[in-house]
């Protein structure tokens, strides 16, 4: 969740914080402001020293002043840690409590709303070979072989060979049929030890290079691509100084939360950064802390306490070594990302404002078809530019609302955009010629809509609102059915899907895709399975999968549209909130063309 703007602009209380609005017993008038508190505050740029270490003389190669700034213990900054915390959560109670603008967060939007979002797609199977292609580079040569490994206990096992993909068809690749086998190859080199040594005993997060380990296919070209190692070799490797490995650390940044959780990542990549940090290997632990940066920065939910105070006493220990670039890029990263455990509204502003009120009844029709589109791009991408790619692979993966909250407001949007055509087109107190001229306006909305502003999301919206029963059961003149012929070619479940995928492949950003295929792709990919034929590697092919598929929507969010708003059509829409139920578009719709029972019974 991003930080709210402004909050936190105030200096805080020196004193430790008090209780909630809530429990004072002062009058609202006397009651003294509250404003959260910013972790960066508390906890001073440089002030992380660790009261345990020996006082070390000032060095020549950094400030005087390092060695003079406070040094509070690492219980002194816990504390102030869950100070904060308890200041915020109680802010933030007291305000629910007294109807300040702040509030909790709401109770989740029910799972159908992403399931309604979807409807639009029927007869849907999953073809991954008409994706759009992603650029993955492959290696130019073989992966490397192994260096030696190092066990917990700091016995030298020899080297682990090469292992490649058992299909990869080349000379000298080893095609075994059973997983034994196949188990049995990465366990060959250790053979000859004790009875007590194996393949597990391998620490490879203390192994500066990783790759032999993994698994390897070999393509036609003679490149290789990645297919998957154990979880501890693929975390080493993302975290590699070869900028070979760049779009797989891209890959992994984006779908690593699909075969582990967060917080055991972060205490993984500390364990590598601490290893190799006090060996001196200055490469790779600044590639393991430019890893952590940016897992940090994407991070999208709170850190776990252990997690903070070994972030903390890495930072103190770099800024004791006088590394302070290093330091202090963790330390940034570890403050914003404290700072938003401040609680905040996760529930979506109304799109209109009060900004956007008109004294005078719009229709449709009053306004031209491109401009009424270009009103709809400018709320459709204020919401897609806050929907982050990780909440699809949750969703794909739990099919939970809580971790995919603009998600789920991005599809209800949809939802209601669909539903609010409906409305339109079914209104009562319209004859058909009326009708009709709504219904081609709408169809040249949606002309406008893809041609001119890229915009598949609210142009699949009003295609679902006109395919709907109760709409399309009406008598339309020739005239409407044709309009409809490119459109529904569009979306045509033929071939996954494929003129829709080609149509979105020649869209340059800006631009809104229609999110609910992707979602259709990512649950079909999360079929597949976890780990490889071994029983033990993770099945990074299936990464690669969810990573082009999300990767299409990165690279849609990569430029937004530069649109003034029109107060007028904003006011048309009243953000979309003005329609009827199914149920009460079904009655309009007989009572524009009465069904064949009721024609019976009128008739009996």
């Amino acid at each position: 969740m991003k930080q709210r703007k402004g909050v936190g602009t105030t200096s805080p209380p020196t004193s430790t914080p008090g209780p909630s609005p809530s429990h004072s017993s002062s009058s609202e008038g006397d009651r003294p402001p509250m404003v959260p508190v910013r972790l960066d505050s508390i906890i001073p740029r440089g002030a992380l020293h660790n009261e345990a270490a020996p006082p070390k003389p000032p060095r020549s190669d950094r400030p005087a002043s390092m060695d003079q700034l406070p040094q509070p213990t690492s219980n002194e900054v816990v504390s102030a840690i869950r100070a904060v915390r308890r200041y915020n959560e109680d802010l933030m109670k007291g305000q629910a409590e007294t109807g300040g603008e702040e509030k909790a967060p709401p109770i989740p939007l029910k799972k159908k709303t992403v399931m309604l979002y979807k409807e639009i797609v029927k007869g849907y199977h999953f073809d991954d070979t008409l994706m759009q292609p992603l650029y993955i580079p492959m290696a130019e040569c073989g992966p490397p072989a192994l260096p030696p490994k190092k066990r917990k206990s700091r016995r030298q096992v020899p080297s682990v060979g090469r292992r490649r993909d058992e299909h990869s068809g080349g000379s000298g690749v080893d095609k075994r049929s059973s997983s034994d086998d196949q188990r049995s190859s990465v366990a060959s080199s250790v053979e000859d030890l004790a009875d007590d040594t194996d393949a597990e005993d391998i620490n490879y997060l203390e192994l500066e290079d990783t790759s032999g380990s993994l698994i390897f296919h070999k393509e036609e070209d003679g490149g290789y691509t990645l297919r998957g190692g154990p979880l501890d070799a693929l975390i080493a490797y993302a975290a590699s100084t070869t900028s070979a490995v760049k779009q797989f650390t891209e890959a992994f940044l984006l779908t690593y939360y699909t075969f582990i959780t967060p917080e055991k990542l972060i205490s993984k990549l500390l364990s590598r950064l601490y290893h190799f940090y006090k060996q001196g290997n200055k490469p790779v632990w600044t590639a393991t802390i430019s890893l952590l940066v940016r897992l940090l920065n994407n991070l999208n939910q709170p850190l776990v306490q252990e997690a903070e105070v070994r972030l903390i006493e890495m930072v103190h220990q770099m800024l004791s070594d006088g590394n302070l670039k290093f330091a202090q890029l963790l330390r940034n990263a570890l403050v914003t990302k404290l700072n938003q455990l401040i609680p905040v509204n996760t529930k979506t502003a109304p799109l209109v404002g009060p900004g956007f009120k008109s004294n005078r009844k719009f229709a449709v029709t009053d306004f031209s078809p491109e401009e009424i589109a270009r009103q709809m791009t400018v709320l459709d991408n204020e919401l897609f530019q806050k929907v982050d790619v990780s909440e699809m692979l949750y969703w794909a993966k739990e099919q939970n609302e809580e971790k995919s909250p603009m998600l789920t407001h991005f599809t209800m949007h949809f939802n209601n955009v669909s539903q609010w055509t409906k409305t339109r087109i079914l209104e009562r107190g319209v004859d058909m010629r009326v009708r009709v001229k709504v219904v081609i306006h709408f169809v040249g909305i949606m002309k406008a809509l893809r041609d001119i502003f890229n915009n598949f999301n609210s142009y699949l919206a009003i295609l679902s609102a006109i395919e709907s029963s109760p709409v399309s059961r009406l008598d339309w003149p020739d005239r409407v059915i044709k309009s409809l012929e490119e459109p529904r070619a569009l979306i045509d479940n033929k071939g996954s899907f494929k003129n829709y995928r080609e149509a979105f492949a020649r869209a340059k950003p800006p631009c809104i895709p229609y999110i609910g295929l992707y979602l259709q792709d990512l649950t079909f990919i999360e079929m597949q399975p976890k780990l490889l034929e071994d029983g033990v590697s993770v099945n990074f092919t299936k990464r690669w999968k969810q990573f082009k598929s999300v990767d299409h929507i990165r690279f849609a969010q990569t430029k937004q549209y530069n649109f003034d708003p029109n107060p007028d059509i904003l006011s048309l829409f009243s953000n979309f909130e003005d329609f009827a139920s199914d149920e009460e578009l079904w009655t309009f719709s007989n009572e524009i063309k009465p069904s064949a029972r009721a024609q019976r019974v009128v008739h009996s």
